[in-house]
């Protein structure tokens, strides 16, 4: 097993109006849901090349905190017993109503490494661990983060909805790096978790007879110093 001990620190619900977005669509997603092999449990809905997969999170420090305060958020909004919920680069825990309307929860915060099983290898995915990777390696993990984006001016901002937010300074070092993986226009990219950010790059030759396939990236880590400040 890899990784710091997960830990979870609750804290009253309270609404969240800061920065959240996360990829339109049925895409790969954390949420609680009821399995077969652990009851109402954390799980990574895994989208693939081949399909989809679950990944149930390993049974391992505090995971039963963090699905008690998702589930009472869940039941605090509209009454339901699971859901998709995100944690962002700085550990929050966000929960989004299933209704769609917009209302999200932060309901505490993380340490250390959430571990998920890896139905397709029997191995453990850390989602922390990049090491001896480089910008345009594969991504093999689940693509999973908060979603920001690269100007076509290579400025990083996020998009509220409303209006465009910009860090207090442009992080140039990985500017560079996104901009060695995609070389010009403008480029939405996700920060995981873990600072770890990924984008989607074309795989294989290109092929003007056929669509453009892409496939998740590693690209880098964001740096806390020249980054977006940590909302509350």
């Amino acid at each position: 097993m890899t990784g710091k001990e997960f830990m979870f620190k609750p804290v009253e619900f309270r609404p969240w109006q800061g920065r959240y977005s996360r990829i339109v669509g049925k895409t790969t997603a954390l949420r609680i849901r009821h399995t077969s092999e652990k009851g109402v449990w954390p799980v990574i809905e895994w989208d693939y090349d081949e399909g989809r997969v679950i990944s149930l999170a390993v049974e391992q420090g505090e995971v039963q905190k963090l699905v008690d305060a998702v589930m009472g958020a869940k039941q605090k909004m509209n009454g339901n017993f699971g859901g998709a919920f995100v944690i962002n680069e700085f550990g929050q825990v966000i929960v989004p109503s299933s209704a769609g309307d917009g209302t999200r929860l932060l309901v505490g915060e993380t340490d250390g490494v959430l571990l998920f099983d890896n139905p397709l290898t029997d191995e453990v995915i850390d989602m922390s661990q990049d090491e001896g990777l480089e910008p345009g390696d594969v991504w093999d993990k689940p693509y999973i983060g908060i979603q920001y984006n690269l100007t076509r001016g290579s400025s990083i901002y996020f998009w509220g909805g409303n209006e465009s937010q910009y860090p207090s300074q442009q992080d140039k070092e990985l500017i560079r790096k996104i901009r060695a993986v995609r070389r010009t226009g403008a480029v939405r990219f996700l920060v995981n978790p873990y600072g770890i950010v990924l984008t989607k790059a074309p795989a294989g030759n290109f092929d003007p007879e056929r669509e453009e396939t892409w496939q998740p990236v590693y690209v880098g880590q964001i740096n806390k110093n020249k980054w977006f400040a940590k909302e509350e």
